[in-house]
């Protein structure tokens, strides 16, 4: 969307070592589950993730895989609100950045999920030229958020 100039700016994950975008803050990867849920424990295990390209979806298929854990993708969207909904029901657990972790979701403190990556938040901007977005615009609104977070 932001290379069709359907979105002048928009927050995104991104690889630490990717310089794409200005950088917001850097979140770890962790599992959620609605509260007092008991899924991470189910065979198969139901899982909700963002769609393929997201690192969280590469890294939570391969890392189950090697553990050898039978899993079920429950759904797979590229919708934060309905991940969220999904998982607030007790259908399946999810993988997310720490940072977008807020109730009714709770993360699972458990040894038996693979780890996750860290991932960095960033504003990245539309390269249409009637973007009202620039550069120094999006470096001054990454600074202000990186100072609110002090």
């Amino acid at each position: 969307m932001l290379d069709s100039g359907q979105l002048d700016a928009a927050i995104v994950t991104r690889l630490p070592e990717s310089d794409e975008g200005y950088l917001l803050q850097t979140s770890k990867g962790v599992w959620v589950s609605a509260s007092g849920s008991n899924l991470s424990d189910a065979d198969p295990l139901p899982i909700a993730l963002f769609q393929k390209d997201c690192k969280f979806h590469i890294a939570a298929l391969d890392g189950l895989m090697k553990q050898d854990r039978h899993y079920q993708l429950f759904a797979c969207s590229s919708s934060a609100a309905a991940l969220n909904a999904i998982v607030a029901k007790d259908l399946a657990i999810s993988a997310m950045a720490e940072c977008s972790v807020s109730a009714p979701l709770n993360i699972i403190d458990s040894e038996i999920l693979p780890p996750l990556p860290v991932v960095a938040v960033v504003l990245v901007i539309s390269a249409k030229a009637y973007s009202p977005i620039n550069a120094e615009l999006a470096k001054h609104i990454a600074r202000a958020y990186q100072g609110y977070l002090e």
